[in-house]
Protein backbone atom coordinates (compact mmCIF):
# COMPACT_ATOMS: atom_id res chain seq x y z
CA UNK A 1 0.00 0.00 0.00
CA UNK A 2 1.38 3.42 -0.93
CA UNK A 3 1.52 6.24 1.59
CA UNK A 4 -1.23 8.04 -0.31
CA UNK A 5 -3.44 4.95 0.03
CA UNK A 6 -2.58 4.79 3.74
CA UNK A 7 -3.54 8.45 4.15
CA UNK A 8 -6.87 7.88 2.38
CA UNK A 9 -7.52 4.75 4.44
CA UNK A 10 -6.79 6.56 7.72
CA UNK A 11 -8.80 9.69 6.89
CA UNK A 12 -11.79 8.33 4.94
CA UNK A 13 -13.74 7.28 8.08
CA UNK A 14 -13.63 10.94 9.20
CA UNK A 15 -14.81 12.49 5.92
CA UNK A 16 -14.55 11.74 2.20
CA UNK A 17 -10.84 12.06 1.35
CA UNK A 18 -9.37 12.95 -2.04
CA UNK A 19 -6.12 14.04 -3.65
CA UNK A 20 -6.35 17.83 -3.96
CA UNK A 21 -8.08 18.89 -7.16
CA UNK A 22 -10.06 15.68 -7.63
CA UNK A 23 -12.92 16.43 -5.20
CA UNK A 24 -16.14 18.02 -6.34
CA UNK A 25 -16.50 21.51 -4.85
CA UNK A 26 -19.98 20.44 -3.74
CA UNK A 27 -18.62 17.66 -1.49
CA UNK A 28 -19.04 18.92 2.09
CA UNK A 29 -17.26 18.31 4.35
CA UNK A 30 -14.15 16.75 2.84
CA UNK A 31 -10.45 16.19 3.39
CA UNK A 32 -7.89 16.70 0.65
CA UNK A 33 -4.20 15.94 0.53
CA UNK A 34 -1.27 17.04 -1.60
CA UNK A 35 2.16 15.43 -1.76
CA UNK A 36 4.56 18.27 -1.05
CA UNK A 37 7.85 16.39 -1.29
CA UNK A 38 9.30 12.89 -1.37
CA UNK A 39 12.20 12.39 1.01
CA UNK A 40 14.96 9.82 0.53
CA UNK A 41 14.82 7.88 3.77
CA UNK A 42 18.06 5.98 3.31
CA UNK A 43 20.45 5.17 6.15
CA UNK A 44 23.68 3.26 6.70
CA UNK A 45 21.87 -0.10 6.48
CA UNK A 46 20.31 0.74 3.11
CA UNK A 47 17.03 2.10 1.91
CA UNK A 48 14.45 2.97 4.54
CA UNK A 49 10.68 3.15 4.21
CA UNK A 50 9.08 5.67 1.86
CA UNK A 51 8.69 9.05 3.58
CA UNK A 52 6.72 12.02 2.29
CA UNK A 53 5.67 15.46 3.41
CA UNK A 54 2.00 15.94 2.72
CA UNK A 55 -0.41 18.83 3.14
CA UNK A 56 -3.77 17.80 4.60
CA UNK A 57 -6.72 20.20 4.32
CA UNK A 58 -10.14 19.96 5.93
CA UNK A 59 -12.96 21.77 4.09
CA UNK A 60 -16.32 22.46 5.77
CA UNK A 61 -19.20 24.93 6.00
CA UNK A 62 -17.92 26.35 9.30
CA UNK A 63 -14.45 27.01 10.66
CA UNK A 64 -15.23 24.97 13.80
CA UNK A 65 -16.18 21.92 11.72
CA UNK A 66 -13.05 22.27 9.56
CA UNK A 67 -10.89 22.62 12.71
CA UNK A 68 -12.45 19.49 14.20
CA UNK A 69 -11.93 17.49 10.98
CA UNK A 70 -8.28 18.60 10.78
CA UNK A 71 -7.68 17.57 14.41
CA UNK A 72 -9.32 14.19 13.79
CA UNK A 73 -7.25 13.67 10.62
CA UNK A 74 -4.02 14.42 12.47
CA UNK A 75 -4.95 11.94 15.20
CA UNK A 76 -5.87 9.27 12.62
CA UNK A 77 -2.56 9.74 10.80
CA UNK A 78 -0.62 9.45 14.06
CA UNK A 79 -2.39 6.12 14.67
CA UNK A 80 -1.92 4.73 11.14
CA UNK A 81 1.59 5.95 10.26
CA UNK A 82 4.84 7.07 11.81
CA UNK A 83 4.48 10.84 11.99
CA UNK A 84 7.33 13.27 12.38
CA UNK A 85 6.87 17.01 12.24
CA UNK A 86 3.37 18.49 11.98
CA UNK A 87 3.21 22.14 10.94
CA UNK A 88 0.05 24.22 10.74
CA UNK A 89 -0.78 26.19 7.62
CA UNK A 90 -2.90 29.36 7.52
CA UNK A 91 -6.66 28.87 7.77
CA UNK A 92 -8.65 30.20 4.84
CA UNK A 93 -12.15 30.84 3.52
CA UNK A 94 -12.87 30.14 -0.14
CA UNK A 95 -15.39 32.74 -1.30
CA UNK A 96 -16.27 30.74 -4.45
CA UNK A 97 -17.28 27.53 -2.65
CA UNK A 98 -18.16 29.22 0.68
CA UNK A 99 -16.01 26.64 2.50
CA UNK A 100 -13.62 27.12 5.39
CA UNK A 101 -10.22 25.42 5.20
CA UNK A 102 -8.02 24.31 8.09
CA UNK A 103 -4.90 22.32 7.36
CA UNK A 104 -1.44 21.15 8.26
CA UNK A 105 1.74 19.74 6.75
CA UNK A 106 2.82 16.34 8.01
CA UNK A 107 5.98 14.33 7.51
CA UNK A 108 4.98 10.64 7.58
CA UNK A 109 6.24 7.19 6.73
CA UNK A 110 5.41 3.55 7.33
CA UNK A 111 7.08 1.60 10.10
Amino acid sequence: MTLEQSIMSACSPIAPTYPRGSASPAQRPRLTFTRVVDVDNGHLSGAGPQRIRTQIEAWADTWAEARSLADQAESALRTALVVGAVTGIPDDFDADTKLHRVGFDVSAWTS
